[in-house]
């Protein structure tokens, strides 16, 4: 279809019927689209981007069935004594005993598709066990195998990843309590798989089970579907409606791609709330802490995680801090294909979520309190898809700035009790634990100050406010008398954690700039998504602190260069080279390596900051002089 868009200073959306546009163009002489749409400049190119998606979902190839419901047209195996068409339905095995493993499988390949279908298995003895195979191929011995991926069906493993005859091991095994919730044995069920790229999910009754990221490029990733009923047993398994639709190559990293960088969390049955109102951490337990500045201050304090680490030190549970500066009830922003709440949590493994709010939100004053509490609620809900093991944190009130000429915000702490009281309002509502600051800050009677500003915690203020924390949810008793090695180590961790779940040069990395040259392999050098998968392996070292004896083993550092470069500018003589090196991770050394003159000098830009423009270091027309700004 040919589409045109031309940008006038119109505001709104015209679209021209094509009779019209027939008469314009036997006038102006010009060429005929199927569809003009005249709109403004910058719906001109909101509009391009939207076609862009368009395009981009129609070169996906429609559903197609892969059995007619009366023969097995497009199949191969064996349709004498194994399989089977009735009532429209294709049924393997026998309740009557089935001696081996036996597949039906499709004379096409496949790698990227949609395959959805559903399915019965019934059986009365033996190892009563199905499933549907994938990006698989048939093998000489023994003849009746296959080998590839392989959607679990019952026997306990239903909704599971294995990989038959190849690994031959469960590379990713469901949530039993969560496939229990939503699996009917015995009866009709409907599977899902999705294969795009290296990612691979499972869905069973509508609700993902795995989600598995293949790194082994040695690994197939185009074969056969077939259907299997497994030996040993005496059981029929029967499949209906087996549509598969073929995806288009994924040219952007995939939803689960992007979030594996900092984690392997599955689906689950989302934790009820804590039992008996009372706040206990137990082994593997993962803690995630959500909120605004102050948390991230925390964060690279490690206060609050030390204090909670030492008192629950026998369970030796692990924690992750998604605060993110600014972030509001009303919005949490985030870059192109971050992911949603829930699957970073599941990710991330959560069990428990401290979330923190109110404070910025105060500033509205009390008019908007009905707002922040409805907008507090869906962010809740968003949680409570993988937990609903909460604590929620009071803001805590305002300190009047040294600033002569900043505003006294000790003026809105009214509006900040206000809210507190709506935050312990509506964790009273969900089951939830409330944390109490705004109450024991305000009446609290020393004069050393807690914030630098007036809003933001020094470190003897992040100090205090994690002793309140640790002290209304039972742990002070248990800290430990030391706990400053501890508190280093995890301050290490964190920025470890930070750079892996909130990596510079993110549009290079996973978002929209991917096919770009920066974000590729060089030479030697990884991919930039190959540079953050490097910080897994350190932050689950870092994680093995033995926090019981207070004691954290070598956490090992990735080299002190960081990224490569690119050139820009001239190469003329006596003009000053240009080498753009990127965004830096928070704190990193960042050197590269760049062509000047015909010779190769390394530059070296010392710590830096994140900042959106990048940094640039200048090599003037002498190599010898380098300077980084």
């Amino acid at each position: 279809m040919n589409v045109n868009c031309y940008g006038t200073a119109l505001d709104k959306v015209i679209a021209t019927g094509r009779n019209e546009l027939q008469k314009r163009a036997r006038k102006k002489l010009i060429e005929l689209p199927d569809v003009v749409i005249v709109c403004s400049p910058m719906k001109s190119r909101l509009l391009f981007l939207l076609l862009c998606c368009l395009w981009t979902v129609h070169i996906s190839a429609a559903p197609v069935p892969l059995f007619d419901g009366k023969s097995f047209a497009g199949w191969e195996g064996d349709t004498n004594s194994v399989w089977r068409i009735r009532d429209g339905v294709i049924i393997g095995g026998s309740l009557n005993g089935n001696p081996r493993n036996e597949f039906l499988a499709t004379q096409k390949r496949y790698t990227n598709f949609h395959l959805r279908l559903e399915y019965k298995l019934v059986g009365t003895e033996g190892f009563v066990n199905a499933g549907v195979q994938f990006r698989s191929k048939r093998i000489a011995n023994p003849p009746n195998e296959m080998s590839g991926f392989q959607a679990d069906i019952g026997a306990g493993y239903s909704g599971c990843l294995y990989d038959e005859s190849r690994r031959t091991r469960m590379l990713v095994i469901a949530d039993t309590n969560f496939v229990a919730r939503i699996e009917r044995p015995g009866d009709w069920n409907s599977c899902e798989i999705i294969a795009r790229g290296p990612e691979i999910q499972i869905l069973l009754n509508g609700q993902r089970t795995v989600s598995w990221i293949e790194r082994d490029p040695a690994i197939d990733s185009e074969g056969v579907i077939a259907l299997q009923i497994h030996g040993n047993n005496k059981a029929e398994i029967s499949f209906r409606n087996i549509i598969a639709e073929e995806l288009p190559k994924p040219s952007v990293p995939t939803v689960t791609e992007v979030l594996s960088r900092f984690g392997d969390g599955q689906p689950g049955a989302p934790l009820p709330p804590f039992a008996n109102g009372r706040f206990t951490l137990d082994e593997k337990d993962v803690v995630v802490f959500v909120g605004q500045e102050n948390f991230v201050r925390d964060q690279k304090a490690g206060e609050i995680e030390s204090m909670l680490a030492s008192a629950f030190a026998a369970q030796n549970p692990r924690f992750r801090s998604m605060a993110w500066e600014a972030d509001t009830v009303y919005e949490q922003w985030r870059d192109l294909n971050f992911g949603s709440w829930t699957r970073q949590l599941e990710t991330a493994g959560a069990t428990v979520v401290i979330a923190q709010f109110g404070q910025m939100e105060a500033l509205d004053g009390v008019k908007r309190l009905p707002e922040f509490v409805a907008a507090y609620h869906r962010l809740l809900d968003q949680f409570a898809g993988r937990t609903r093991r909460l604590v929620l944190v009071s803001p805590m009130p305002f300190e009047k700035p040294l600033a002569s000429h900043a505003p006294d915000l000790t003026q809105r702490n009214g509006d900040v009790v206000a809210y507190a009281n709506a935050v312990r309002d509506l964790a009273r509502q969900r089951g939830a634990l409330f944390v109490d600051l705004a109450g024991p800050l305000t009446l609290r009677k020393s004069a050393r100050r807690l914030t630098e500003d007036g809003i933001h915690p020094t470190e003897v203020g992040l100090h205090e406010v994690a002793g309140l924390i640790a002290r209304q949810l039972g742990a002070e008793e248990n800290l430990s008398a030391s706990m400053e090695p501890l508190r280093q180590a995890i301050v290490e961790k964190n920025r470890l954690w930070f750079d892996c779940w909130r990596p510079a040069n993110w549009s290079f990395a996973y978002g929209d700039r991917v096919a770009q040259p920066y974000g590729k392999a060089g030479g030697t050098e990884p991919s930039l998504t190959g540079e953050f998968e490097r910080h897994r392996p350190l932050i689950d070292a870092a994680d093995s602190c033995d926090r019981s004896r207070r004691k954290c083993a070598d956490v090992p550092r990735i080299g002190e260069c960081r990224f490569r470069g690119k050139t820009k500018g001239h190469d003329a003589r006596g003009t000053t080279r240009h080498v753009h090196a990127g965004r830096g991770l928070r704190g990193e050394p960042v050197c590269f390596r760049a062509r000047w003159r015909g010779q190769t000098h390394t530059v070296f830009l010392g710590r830096t900051r994140p900042s959106p423009g990048g940094v640039f270091a200048h090599l003037s027309a002498d190599a010898g002089q380098r300077e980084a700004g």
